[in-house]
């Protein structure tokens, strides 16, 4: 529902402005230069990041690790700091047999995290499936 929203909205809005022909007067400047404006909340680049997260999100907790993958990378490269979607995309990589990547990802999450038990459960299953007992 929130997708479909947010495309009507981003389509709105183009639409609006392919059908003004005539010039606008422009409008006042933001008393505040850092206030949001519509088109800082409905950035095409949030709305991908948004859409790219629900399908990741419903594959991955549809066991479509496969599925996910492009996604989680997608969103890992934008966001890598994210370390919930760094998790994610390592076990997903676990679970496709590519292990090395796996490892990387999920290593840097017990650094970043060490008190988080299932990145240490997915690295250790990891390294399990690398022979590196």
């Amino acid at each position: 529902m929130t997708r479909l929203f947010l495309v009507c909205a981003v389509l709105s809005h183009a639409a609006l402005a392919a059908v003004a022909k005539a010039p606008a007067t422009p409008a006042p400047a933001p008393a505040d230069p850092d206030a949001p404006s519509w088109n800082h909340w409905c950035d095409l680049g949030d709305l991908l990041y948004m859409l790219a997260s629900d399908t990741a999100t419903a594959l991955y907790n549809n066991d479509d690790y496969a599925g996910s993958r492009p996604y989680l990378e997608f969103l890992h490269a934008t966001s890598p700091e994210d370390l919930d979607v760094a998790k994610r995309l390592g076990y997903a990589l676990k679970e496709t047999g590519r292990y090395e990547e796996a490892h990387d990802l999920l290593f840097e999450a017990t650094v970043q995290n060490p008190s988080d038990y299932l990145a240490w459960w997915w690295l250790s299953d990891t390294q399990r499936l690398l022979g590196d007992y």
